[in-house]
């Protein structure tokens, strides 16, 4: 039995003594909580002999593990057949991806004798540990070794990378990826393996029975060995006599520090030592008195710190703590378990089994749930029952099964005589028909319901090994368009269709078109997809991604395809093109390896070079060259763009995204845009503007002119309807002019996870599903929404791994504070708030009537969007695309803006003192200078009106040095026309909007700075005190050393009064502030 990291747990079981004389006996089944479907296995037994179940056989629950389920079955020399297991039409049922139609008989070796498999361990990776020995009625086992360790891939195949040439040490050999062990004294039992994939250790413990005297040697020994089987260090000896288990299990204390469990059959006692890696004298004996007479422990488990044995019909459940206990520390009995006993115990009457059933296996869920499998005793047929235990021991959980009993039927049956003489062992896993909980299997995705009708599919399954990491590698494999474009596929059409994403493609001549449901996936670990086909050889496709770090260093990718056949006569057309689609996955995923090992950027993984400009075309870029230096576009930056242009992928120039190519050519953001304005102009690019939906933030529209750009959108994937009033709702991208190069537009797949980055779980559930995810979540706040609803919630994800409360598991809080992993429950209309520790397990739950599709992302938008923002506040724009302006009903929030207004002072009397021809070329002089200091500081001319301007600048510390410097150009010595200046400055958020076919900004921001022209002088610079706490103006005030006056205006429009800074140029010699008047309140929101 293996229990995942879910709710639920999967329940399989393997068990029985195989040799000649008995009969191999297996079960399999796999069950979500509360399932009361049963299953049915057949079994051989040896002639003349009915098949019994022995301890021996009896699989152990991962440490820890979550991998896939696995179950046991074997022939011995003289015929006993191997099980397999069998499922009535609504119960579990074999996973078909799993060695041949779900059973897996790899070749363990050995002399004619026969194994017992004591251990199975279902690893994080998807491997399978297995562990056993030959049996010791059989003196030919001695020949070659008595106890093995090998490890099964996730689809069934000996691993050959493991113990490829062992290292002599004595008393192991190796081969073929299995490790046997020979003490050479005597045969070697296997009682205990812990597979501990995080450190790299595996930790094997052997006693040994010496055939001559027919005695059991006391001491026990262990050994650590390395993944490869290259290395084995002894790890210290203890134990005693009567040994008939050892469980392995990590120490809640932490590192590497593993402890062993070894019960004793006479003295009713449990030996507890500590194992060390690399060390030999670790193992200490901690005795710990059990008060059960004739109780022999047969199967254990652990999790966060809590270790339960089970023996008879009795579970005991130990603690590790500092609590003193006879013979040392660490391990001591948990007496608050089971009502103050430490012990429950389950009637024999109760399970149906007999009088004296026997456990076969354990399993834990996060919310420390116990079930446990229990086998009958010599009743024919063979029977069993899973049970399940509250998390406090108080008794079964009634809600599971019938009175908390799930009974099992084993059939028996006889064996063909005879048999080969090589050892062959069959391994099963169970499939899950209900609710899916190891998401490395294919046959668990979101669309059960829509393909459980359609008869058995069609399952390639690829694993590659890979040295990149899976953080490496998953923004390039969920961009399916550039994968799938490596692998050589045609390119795909889509098209939506009341709400529904169409594609169309060709292959081999043929078209083919389906309708292609929303995607799940969970960021750097897994995503899944289906396309139910209109025509063709299929009627479905599912499509899965899987990344598991491996221990040694990179990641195993897991390829996964369901095909679902429109009938029995093109089933056998499928096995044509496996061949052919794992070597293009093959040779993809090779070269993807090799460019991230040799470090290429990001951007030219799985490149494609395009085709060489023609002569014609090579010139006219010469002249587009000459023309951008012209104005005034740097030369190093003119290349850079030339050659982007000519020689980057056409999926880079699709949309040409100016933030991140100013990162990646780490040149001025500013500057490569305004290069990009003239390059518009000459005709090398085109300038877009696109209307992006804020839920899902893809491009739902994209127009060419500003004035295209609708004041509403929707987005029919997202099912809503937003404005483009938001501040992310236009981005503003570039495209090269079709008369430079034609880019290929296409696409080779939809690439939903790409276009989504910011969403890092999106998951559709079925009414009345629920389904527990493990993700990858890092420290921060993301949202929890559910598409179509505009409501959300927050989850906060802290950068702590020992978070003590964990949502919606109420019994989870009293068993432990020691809680390092926590599970979150999402329900569709909860509104609370959610708290969890690094990479939460997410438990989803529909318990509505539709289907929904749950979706978890970042809050925060990536800073890789240009907004239109950045081009209002550019003169050059203004200048070069002066025909631009908004529609009338459209209002762009453009940000935070510092405005400046500039106003003549005394231009009345200005103009009669000189005359209307003099005095109109002074102001237009006037005009020219603004202008240019303007847009020294990096800042932009929005309007005039009469003699006065009004400017917008990103940075109140530009707007304040453009400030300073008018006032210091029209200073009262300015001996030609004597114009003097007041300015005024405010910083707040503005709308784009159209006035006058014009781009004018609009707001209360906009407002103030107007009004406060009444309140300032010639030569003076009035602005609220907000702005001169903004420590980029702060920057500018400290370098010009300028007096600082302080005063609250009374302002008619305004609720309260408003604390403002004044400077005068002309008077600096007015050093103390002055205050007029005690600020009482600033008015919020207004700076």
């Amino acid at each position: 039995m293996t229990s995942s990291r879910s709710a639920g747990v999967r329940i399989v079981a393997g068990f029985g003594l195989v040799s000649c004389l008995w009969g191999c006996y297996v079960t399999v089944g796999d069950l979500a909580p509360g399932t009361t479907s049963s299953g049915a296995g057949t079994g051989g037994s040896g002639p003349g002999s009915t098949g019994t179940t022995s301890s021996a056989g009896s699989g152990e629950a991962g440490g820890g593990g979550a991998g896939s389920a696995v179950a046991a079955g074997g022939e011995g020399a003289a015929g006993g057949a191997g099980g397999t297991g069998g499922a009535p039409a609504e119960g579990p049922r074999l996973d078909e991806t799993f060695g041949r139609g779900g059973v897996a008989t790899p070749d363990l070796g050995g002399p004619r004798g026969s194994l017992s498999v004591v251990r199975l361990q279902s690893l994080p990776s998807g491997r399978i540990a297995v562990a056993g020995h030959h049996d010791f009625l059989f003196p030919e086992a001695y020949d070659t070794g008595d106890a093995f360790v090998a490890f099964l891939t996730p689809e069934g195949e000996l691993d050959p990378s493991f113990a490829p040439a062992f290292d002599g040490a004595e008393g192991f050999q190796s081969g073929r990826g299995v490790l046997t062990i020979d003490r050479g004294i005597s045969s070697d039992w296997l009682s205990g393996i812990h597979v501990d994939e995080a450190h790299g250790d595996i930790y094997v413990r052997t006693r040994h029975f010496d055939r001559e005297s027919a005695t059991s040697i006391q001491r026990l020994w262990i050994a650590q060995v390395l993944p490869s089987g290259s290395t084995l260090t002894p790890a210290g000896n203890g134990g005693s006599s009567d040994v008939v288990f050892s469980f392995i299990f990590p120490s809640s204390a932490g590192g590497r520090l593993h402890r062993v469990i070894t019960p004793t059959i006479v003295l009713n006692r449990l030996f507890v030592g500590d194992v060390k890696p690399g060390t030999r004298e670790s193992f200490v004996n901690i005795t710990i008195p059990i008060e059960v007479s004739d109780w022999i422990p047969v199967v254990a488990a652990a999790r966060d710190g809590y270790v339960y044995v089970v023996g008879g019909t009795s579970v005991l459940r130990l603690i590790e703590g500092t609590e003193q206990t006879e013979g040392g520390e660490g391990v001591f009995v948990d007496s608050s378990f089971g009502g103050g006993d430490a012990f429950v115990t389950v009637d024999p009457g109760e399970l149906g089994l007999g009088t004296s059933p026997s456990p076969f296996a354990i399993g834990l869920d996060l919310a420390r749930n116990l079930y446990v499998g229990f086998t009958s005793d010599s009743t024919v047929p063979r029977a069993s029952a899973i049970v399940k235990f509250r998390p406090d021991g108080s008794g079964l959980d009634l809600s599971f099964g019938t009175s908390g009993v799930l009974p099992w039927a084993i059939a028996a049956g006889r064996a063909r005589p005879g048999g080969p003489r090589r050892l062959q062992w069959t391994f099963v896993r169970a499939g899950d028909p209900g609710p899916p909980h190891d998401h490395r299997r294919m046959n668990e995705h979101p669309w059960k319901r829509e393909t459980r009708d359609l008869g058995p599919p069609v399952a390639w399954r690829f694993s590659f090994e890979l040295g990149a990491s899976p953080e490496e590698l998953w923004p390039i494999l969920i961009d399916t368009d550039r994968l799938d474009r490596a692998m050589k596929l045609p390119p795909i059409e889509y098209t939506e269709q009341d709400g529904a994403l169409r594609g169309a493609s060709r292959l081999f001549g043929v078209a083919f078109r389906w309708t292609e449901r929303p995607w799940a996936w969970v960021a750097e670990k897994e995503m899944k997809a289906l396309r139910a086909y209109d025509n063709g050889i299929a009627t479905h496709l599912v499509v899965a991604f899987s990344l598991e770090p491996r221990s040694a260093g990179g990641t195993r990718v897991e390829v996964h395809l369901e095909w679902y056949p429109r009938s029995a006569l093109s089933r056998p057309l499928f096995a044509l093109g496996e061949r052919h689609v794992r070597a293009a996955y093959q040779r993809a995923l090779q070269r993807l390896d090799q460019q991230i090992a040799e470090d290429r950027p990001r951007h030219v993984l799985l490149a494609r070079c395009p085709p060489a400009l023609g002569r014609e075309v090579q010139l006219r870029l010469a002249a587009i060259r000459e023309e951008l230096l012209q104005g005034g576009v740097k030369g190093a930056l003119a290349e850079a763009l030339l050659r982007h242009v000519a020689g980057a992928d056409d999926m880079e120039l699709r949309r040409v995204r100016l933030v991140p190519l100013a990162r990646r050519w780490r040149v001025d953001e500013r500057e490569l845009v305004i290069a990009c304005l003239y390059a518009t102009r000459a005709g090398l690019l085109r300038l877009s503007w696109d209307v992006i939906c804020p839920h899902c933030r893809g491009v739902r529209r994209t127009v060419s002119v500003l004035g295209e750009v609708p004041p509403k959108a929707s987005c029919a994937p997202c099912a809503a309807e937003f404005s483009t009033d938001a501040p992310e709702a236009i981005e503003v991208t570039f495209q090269v002019d079709p008369s430079v190069r034609q880019v290929d537009t296409r696409v080779h797949c939809l690439a939903e996870a790409a276009t989504k980055a910011h969403i890092k779980v999106q998951q559709p559930l079925d009414p009345g599903d629920r389904r527990s995810i493990e993700t990858r979540l890092a420290p921060g706040r993301y949202r929890v929404r559910i598409v179509g609803d505009p409501r959300y919630r927050f989850l906060d994800v802290d950068d702590v791994n020992d978070v003590n409360d964990v949502n919606d598991v109420s019994d989870f809080n009293d068993l432990s504070s020691r809680s390092t992993v926590q599970e979150v429950t999402l329900r569709a209309g909860d509104r609370a708030a959610l708290r969890s520790g690094p990479s939460p397990v997410l438990t989803l739950v529909n318990d509505g009537p539709e289907r929904r599709t749950f979706v978890v992302e970042d809050v925060g938008w990536a800073d890789d969007a240009l907004r239109p923002a950045a081009l209002f506040n550019l003169q050059e724009f203004r200048d070069l695309f002066a025909f631009e302006f908004l529609a009338a009903k459209v209002q762009i929030q453009v940000g935070e803006q510092t405005i400046l207004f500039s106003d003549i002072v005394g231009s009345t009397r200005f103009y009669e003192r000189l005359g209307d021809a003099v005095a109109f070329a002074a102001v237009k002089r006037h005009f020219h200078e603004v202008y240019t200091a303007v847009r020294a500081n990096r800042g932009v001319v929005v309007k005039t009106i009469g003699d006065a301007v009004m400017a917008a600048f990103r940075d109140p510390g530009d707007a304040l040095q453009a400030a300073i410097a008018l006032q210091e150009q029209f200073d009262e010595d300015r001996s030609e026309t004597g114009l003097r200046l007041r300015l005024t400055l405010t910083k707040g958020s503005c709308l784009a909007v159209n006035l006058n076919s014009g781009i004018d900004y609009f707001g209360r921001t906009v407002n103030l700075a107007a009004k406060l022209q009444g309140h300032t002088s010639a030569g003076q610079i009035v602005f609220p005190a907000s702005l001169r706490d903004d420590p980029r103006a702060q920057r500018v005030l400290g370098a010009q050393k300028i007096p600082v006056q302080e005063l609250t205006l009374d302002l008619p429009f305004l609720d309260e009064p408003l604390e403002v800074c004044r400077l005068d140029l002309h008077r600096r010699e007015v050093a103390p502030p002055i205050r007029m008047r005690p600020a009482r309140h600033r008015r919020a929101g207004i700076h």
